[in-house]
């Protein structure tokens, strides 16, 4: 995983950014990359489930019996799994 900061931000700043995640991309990048075994996992669906509606996928997909997770900062976006996840 790789967060960086693109822009100084001071503490006064934090609160808005909670209140409004799409201001966090013009701040920080994020690359983040993990694989594990589905076999590993006593219930994949807690990784595989979206956690809000703007998500198209869970934070890993399950492919080829393995539990994937890509994301990344692009464009002004959040991708999650290639797929644009709305902030």
């Amino acid at each position: 995983m790789d967060l960086g900061l693109k822009e100084d931000i001071v503490i006064s700043q934090v609160g808005r950014l909670l209140q409004n995640p799409s201001l966090a991309l013009k701040r920080f990048s994020l690359h983040s990359d993990a694989s594990l075994p589905a076999e590993l996992v006593d219930n994949a669906a807690m990784l595989t489930t979206p956690l809000f509606c703007g998500m198209q996928s869970g934070l890993f997909v399950e492919h080829g019996g393995k539990l994937i997770h890509k994301a990344e900062t692009k464009g002004g976006r959040l991708l999650l799994d290639g797929q644009a996840v709305a902030l």
